[in-house]
């Protein structure tokens, strides 16, 4: 049984993260955050929510985690992870054909 003194002080248990899993997958869940970094970590001074504070790692260090995870909550995580990569496709794609009107445009307007 995992107890609230056992766990960091930024690790809420009514975070929204907690809710996608099922009671069992949550205690290896808090069991996996005990083992990461105590401190509270922040973005700009405001505190991370738990599936902030794994999408903030980088690369190496999330697949790092992702190994250790368990399969239900590496599911979550990558899920997470990979719609973040798609938005970060997307936002590139829509800056890309950005750029591309205002190169059409500029033809346009030295004719």
């Amino acid at each position: 049984m995992v107890y609230h003194s056992e766990l960091h002080n930024w690790v809420k248990l009514n975070d929204p993260f907690f809710s996608m899993f099922s009671e069992k997958c949550r205690d290896r869940m808090i069991w996996l955050l005990r083992t990461l970094p105590t401190t509270t970590p922040t973005k700009e001074g405001t505190p991370f929510s738990v599936l902030e504070f794994f999408l903030s790692m980088e690369e190496a260090t999330f697949w790092s985690v992702m190994d250790r995870c368990p399969d239900c909550t590496s599911y979550i995580l990558f899920a997470a992870y990979n719609q973040r990569l798609q938005r970060k496709a997307r936002q590139l794609a829509n800056m890309a054909n950005q750029e591309n009107d205002a190169g059409i445009d500029l033809l346009f307007q030295l004719s």
